[in-house]
């Protein structure tokens, strides 16, 4: 197997992921659907590990003889060593749609602090999000932008911004301490990876409490699940207190998926934390959420069917 032969074939062939398994054909993900290389190579333990270079049961980085970038997935299934590859574009591709470009540069780059949720499924294009938040303020705003990634993806040049990232494993061993010592850094803006734990959750919600915009991920599938998963990251006599915290700092959820058609394009359910939206946070009425999203076109709020029909009118 020539990997960098692997590499130009899905990059030409727009495909998002190469899945490699010991004494097995290559098989990849295109729009959304698994498909066998058609090609009777098989895969060699020698060839996965210089790869991985020993890595197992771990995400990692991997750059290639031409500089470009993928993010790797290491695991064992039934004793065999098993990769998966993510293709890393260069530039992150651009986010289609007026009403989410318009959102970034009339609303998000307006705002000073608060947190804002880019959530989703595996695979559904949060990275890309973010980095073209990232960009947009690089390109638009004089800031200090510090990210916290496992591992990073796409390499940014400082523009109008000063971008620091940072690699857990590799610049710092741990995202407890890579968040304890941000605070030291002197950031304006702060992207953090997954909140996963109550640990993460209380570290993002405090720099946000002090003066920084932060930015992080969830793997929910609506903006109601993201704030609800949230909540019950914590004990129950906390509840109370990060309803509060939410509805103080919280500035927008980004909800999002991948709509296959003839092409495949991110569609958002946006949530803007209005004083409406922060009043039903408080008082646990979540469920009341979502009618507030289908009015909320103008507070720059949208489900994902009309985010859709947008699109295919601008489309036309």
């Amino acid at each position: 197997m020539n990997i960098e032969k692997i590499f130009d074939y899905t990059r030409e062939n727009n495909i998002s992921d190469i899945h490699l398994l010991e004494g097995e054909k290559i098989y990849f993900r295109k729009d959304g659907k698994i498909i066998e290389y058609d090609n009777n190579i098989t895969v060699s333990k020698e060839e996965l590990l210089e790869i991985c270079n020993g890595k197992i049961e771990e995400d990692f980085a991997y750059i290639d003889s031409k500089n470009q970038r993928y993010r790797v997935n290491s695991f064992l299934t039934r004793g065999k060593l098993a990769l998966v590859i993510r293709i890393i574009n260069k530039e992150p591709i651009k986010l289609k749609g007026k009403f989410i470009n318009k959102l970034i540069d009339k609303e998000i780059l307006s705002l000073k602090d608060g947190l804002v949720l880019v959530t989703g499924i595996t695979g559904s294009g949060k990275s890309t999000t973010l980095a073209n938040i990232i960009e947009k303020f690089n390109e638009n705003k004089n800031l200090k932008i510090l990210t916290i990634e496992d591992p990073i993806e796409y390499i940014f040049e400082n523009k109008k911004s000063l971008i620091i990232q940072r690699e857990l494993g590799k610049d710092i061993e741990s995202f407890e301490k890579a968040l304890k010592s941000s605070l030291r850094q002197d950031p304006d803006v702060i992207i953090l990876g997954e909140i996963r734990d109550e640990e993460s959750l209380y570290s993002a919600l405090k720099l946000a409490e002090t003066g920084h915009l932060v930015f992080s991920t969830l793997h929910t599938m609506n903006t109601v699940e993201s704030v609800n998963r949230l909540i019950s990251m914590v004990r129950t006599e906390k509840k109370d207190f990060i309803r509060e915290q939410l509805a103080s700092v919280l500035r927008f959820i980004l909800s999002q998926e991948l709509h296959r058609e003839k092409k495949t394009v991110p569609i958002f359910e946006i949530l803007n934390n209005t004083k409406a939206v922060a009043n039903l946070i408080l008082n646990n009425k979540l469920n009341q959420i979502p009618t507030l999203i289908e009015s909320g076109i103008e507070n720059f709020m949208i489900t994902k069917e009309k985010y859709l029909k947008n699109l295919e009118t601008e489309s036309d």
